[in-house]
């Protein structure tokens, strides 16, 4: 079965999951959402239940899972989740698995029933459950339609009938699919819902219901450029799996004081959602040769890339040391530095000191949006340049031309502290 690196990736951090409660571990709980793919449970057929035409046209990978029941298909309209915990009882209890997702969709103003491992709005699927039980853990995942396309579900889902009766006869255990009338909470909500705001809300309830945090089988080394971009960046992560460890390197930051300022929010983030935090000596003077030459370069130009390679190359070789599966940045938070350019810069940095870089665009999905709301509901400061004295001299450019673009009777008008009137980046 070919594969999609996103989707398979998913499935391994499930099976880790289920593994670590297994050999004794604490239990845990896992959110994602990925891009296309089937996924059919360990003792399906695939020829019988995927429409293998439709997903070789589209390019949708087809993935096997390691539980049962039928197949499912994923896209960014899909929330899917995983739970295990050490096994106290003999049976399965289902109803303890899909409770919280009743609890989500009326959350929405939507009315959900349970039966068995599925769970039902206005007399359609919304949610299905898979389990697989060994002798000292319970573990289960399924799917939460958000906003799904249905058509292009059941496109990829409905074996035509005459390659059905043309297909020999399964030998040994076949699992059927059952096929069921689906929708999804923003059909039933009548509305647009917000993948984002269905993740906060069903990472509460998961917590509340297991009495457990999300669980983290691989360590990233996050590159932060400020608390809040940070917000976002580390609470997506740890979604997926990975467990965040800040590096706040910044050696960019012009003046001193900007730095300090910018660093002690980002401490107080980090105590304040207990997370780790690295500090490494910033080098001003090595990042100032670095740019020498670029100095009348625009924003968003070349000088840039030189930044950006400089604190990545330094965040590379501190996860290489520090025996780290991978390093990101929140540099791809702002919506004005395109995340190609980022990962290229991450990609040979990887490539230099041998480790991984992890790719990541945090400002789709509303991420900037959201990184503004949650800074502004933890009182974190909010920077209005990027940081280097260029960024710092063109903001001065660029205000002292709003004052004289700005009528003298409207000028008394002008906040005082206009931070929330910036994003954390310059305008390119």
């Amino acid at each position: 079965m070919q594969g999609n690196a996103d989707a398979r990736a998913h499935l391994d951090a499930d099976r880790a999951l289920f593994e670590a409660v297994s050999r004794g571990g604490d239990p845990g709980w896992r959110l994602y959402v990925t891009g296309p793919a089937v996924v059919v449970g360990r003792h399906q057929r695939i020829e019988r239940e995927v429409n293998l035409e439709t997903c070789a046209r589209r390019r949708t990978p087809v993935l096997r899972r390691f539980t049962g029941g039928g197949a499912v298909f994923l896209d960014g309209g899909c929330l899917n989740f995983a739970v295990a915990e050490p096994r106290r009882a003999a049976t399965l209890d289902y109803g303890r698995y899909t409770a919280w997702l009743r609890d989500l969709a009326s959350s929405f103003g939507v009315e959900a029933v349970l039966a068995g491992n599925r769970v039902e709005a206005g007399g359609r699927k919304i949610s299905g459950l898979a389990a697989r039980v060994s002798p000292r853990a319970i573990f289960v995942h399924g799917t939460f339609l958000v906003s799904t396309d249905l058509r292009v579900l059941r496109g990829h889902l409905a074996v035509p009938r005459d390659r059905l009766e043309a297909l020999p006869p399964p030998e040994g255990p076949h699992v059927k699919s059952v096929p069921r009338p689906e929708t999804t909470l923003s059909r039933e909500a009548g509305k647009a819902v917000s993948m984002d705001e269905v993740r906060a809300r069903a990472s509460r309830l998961l917590e509340k219901a297991f009495g457990a945090p999300p669980f983290c089988h691989k360590r990233v080394l996050l590159h932060v450029c400020c608390a809040p971009c940070a917000t976002v960046a580390q609470r997506r992560l740890r979604d997926e799996g990975w467990e965040p460890v800040l590096f706040f390197e910044n050696s960019n930051l012009h003046p001193r004081e900007e730095f300090e300022l910018r660093l002690a929010e980002t401490k107080r983030y980090a105590r304040e959602t207990g997370l780790s935090l690295v500090v490494p000596e910033p080098d001003f003077e090595d990042w100032e040769r670095a740019v020498r030459g670029l100095e009348d370069e625009p924003e968003g130009g070349a000088r840039c890339d030189v930044c950006f390679a400089y604190r990545l190359r330094r965040t590379a070789r501190a996860a290489a040391e520090g025996g780290f599966d991978a390093f990101a940045s929140t540099l791809s938070l702002s919506p004005h530095k395109k995340s190609a350019r980022i990962d290229r810069a991450g990609e040979a940095c990887a490539a230099r000191h041998g480790t991984t870089y992890l790719p990541t665009d945090f400002k789709k999905r509303n991420g900037f949006a959201q990184s503004a709301k949650i800074s502004k509901d933890l009182g974190l400061y909010r920077q209005d340049y990027c940081g280097c004295r260029f960024s710092l001299r063109e903001k001065r450019r660029r205000d002292s031309q709003q004052r004289v673009d700005q009528p003298v009777s409207d000028r008394g008008d002008r906040r005082e502290d206009s931070r929330e009137s910036y994003p954390c980046e310059p305008r390119r």
